[in-house]
Order: C-alpha cells, then sequence, then structure tokens
C-alpha cells in the first residue's frame, strides 16, 4: 500500500483511529459487566436523568462510571468488528450514564459506519466545545459533505480554527489543505505553509511532507484536488527518501581486494564486501 494519504478517504481512517482510541482504554473486552448489572444501571440511569438536573445525575451516575467505562470498550470491540448496531446500543447506555467519550462513539458509528451523517452531527455539537476531535469530525463533515450532510466550507474552517486554537494538530493540517485547495477562503499558499508547520511541530509527519512538498511546489501551480497533492506531497517524499539512500550508498567505505585493490561493479558501481570485476589500483 502506498504510503501517502488523501482527504475524502484517508483522513476518515485518520479520524477512525483517533475517535477509537477515546473509546476506552481497556482491550476489546477485558471487562465484560454482568448482563443484569448493566440493565439494572441503564434503566436506573434513564429514571434518574428525567428527575434530577445534570449536576446531581453526575453525582448520582458515579457510582456507574465502571460499567460505563466497560460499556465504551465492548462498543470499541463491536465498531472494529463491523458490528454497528450492537456498537451503537453498547455506547448509547454509556452515553445515558454520563460517559462523554462514548458521544464521540457515537458520533463515529454514525458518520463512518452507518454513513449516517445528519445523525452523526448532534453528537459533534454536543462536545465541540469540549473535545477538539468533535470540531475536527464535524467540520469534516461540512469539508467532504455526505448525501444526507450540506457541505460548507466556511463553517468547517470555523471549526478548524477552534480545534487548532487548542493545540490539536489536525485542527491545523485541515486548515493547511483548505488554505492550499482554496476552500472557504482564496487561495493562500504561505499561509498554508504555516498551517502545516504549525501540525508538523506536534509530531504529524503527514503535515510535515506536506510542508516540504509546497515548499519546493512551484508558484504557479495550482492543486485541483486532495488527491492531486497528496499524490504530489507522496512522490516528494519519496524522491528525498531514494535521494538520503542513494547518499548513505555513496558514503559506505569502498572494499578492499586481497592485495589492497578496489573492485569495480557492473554498470560502474562498487562492490560491496565482495569481488565484481577487475581490481583497480589504488589512488
Amino acid at each position: 500500500m502506498r504510503e501517502w494519504k488523501i482527504r475524502g478517504a484517508a483522513t476518515l481512517f485518520t479520524l477512525v483511529v483517533t475517535a477509537v482510541s477515546a473509546f476506552g482504554q481497556g482491550g476489546w473486552l477485558d471487562y465484560m459487566p454482568d448482563d443484569s448489572q448493566s440493565n439494572t444501571a441503564a434503566t436506573k440511569a434513564a429514571a434518574t436523568q428525567s428527575a434530577f438536573p445534570y449536576a446531581t445525575r453526575q453525582t448520582v451516575f458515579a457510582n456507574n462510571s465502571a460499567t460505563a467505562s466497560a460499556l465504551s470498550t465492548q462498543c470499541h470491540a463491536a465498531y472494529l468488528a463491523h458490528r454497528y448496531d450492537l456498537a451503537l446500543n453498547l455506547c448509547q447506555r454509556a452515553v445515558d450514564m454520563g460517559d462523554s467519550d462514548a458521544t464521540m462513539g457515537v458520533a463515529a458509528i454514525y458518520r463512518l459506519g452507518l454513513k449516517q451523517c445528519s445523525r452523526a452531527a448532534p453528537y459533534y455539537v454536543m462536545q465541540k466545545d469540549a473535545h477538539p476531535l468533535a470540531a475536527i469530525g464535524l467540520g469534516e463533515m461540512y469539508w467532504l459533505g455526505c448525501p444526507d450532510f450540506p457541505i460548507n466550507h466556511v463553517k468547517a474552517r470555523e471549526l478548524f480554527q477552534s480545534a487548532a486554537n487548542r493545540g490539536y494538530s489536525a485542527g491545523w493540517e485541515d486548515l493547511g489543505w483548505m488554505d492550499e485547495l482554496g476552500l472557504g477562503a482564496p487561495h493562500d499558499r504561505q499561509k498554508a505553509i504555516r498551517d502545516f508547520t504549525e501540525a508538523a511541530r506536534s509530531g504529524n509527519d503527514w503535515a510535515n511532507d506536506l510542508m516540504i512538498a509546497l515548499k519546493g511546489a512551484d508558484r504557479s501551480r495550482r492543486f485541483g484536488s486532495p488527491e492531486e497533492l497528496g499524490q504530489y506531497a507522496a512522490d516528494v517524499r519519496f524522491s528525498r527518501a531514494l535521494g538520503a539512500y542513494q547518499r548513505d550508498l555513496a558514503n559506505q567505505p569502498r572494499p578492499a581486494g586481497p592485495h589492497g585493490a578496489i573492485f569495480s561493479c557492473p554498470g560502474g558501481g562498487m562492490s560491496i564486501g565482495v569481488p565484481c570485476l577487475h581490481p583497480l589500483p589504488k589512488d
């Protein structure tokens, strides 16, 4: 598989990995609560939710935190197994118990699993001010669109900027794509380079590749799509890696023959450790 990523397909993979990591820190099924306990807790939570204000509910639900965390972990496992209906049920039960991370799980299941962006949106909206990942998820829906969700590049930029302002590197990266492609604002390569540079400061290797590629690109060149820009950055990365390999190879010590000679090899190269053709005298 080629080592490059494009917005539209691979950015969804990035979001999946990030969102899944938010579901829970345990293993796939490290903790399996008794079903009757889970049902009882969920019923109690639902009944209490209508009777107490949010702050009070948080205290009431504190004893259920282990169950909610376990449900999130099981949701994670079901999601990875593409059992989206089961995953949705598990995450929704955790949300009802006050697990905010599971809210992100519900959003990811609706958007990436069931392809129902309009149903994912309310869950992202609930978390967008508290969690930069929610702002990114909602922003990418406005950027890329869905059959049931409209494209709005101006709103997408606002959400990415919100995440970037909170130090989230994906926000800077997404802004870089939009600035280079001229989405929601005029094309601005220098700003795109600054955006990718900010994202790279947090260890975002792909943003670093994009920054280097754009710095070396012809100023008159305009990229018409994420795929075109992604392909260009991948080609630049490959060329850099190949050049580094060739430099390392050239700096390898030339092997000596039995009489202190250097051996030449076919094509004008030289041997690394074994004779090739005829010995050439040392200088």
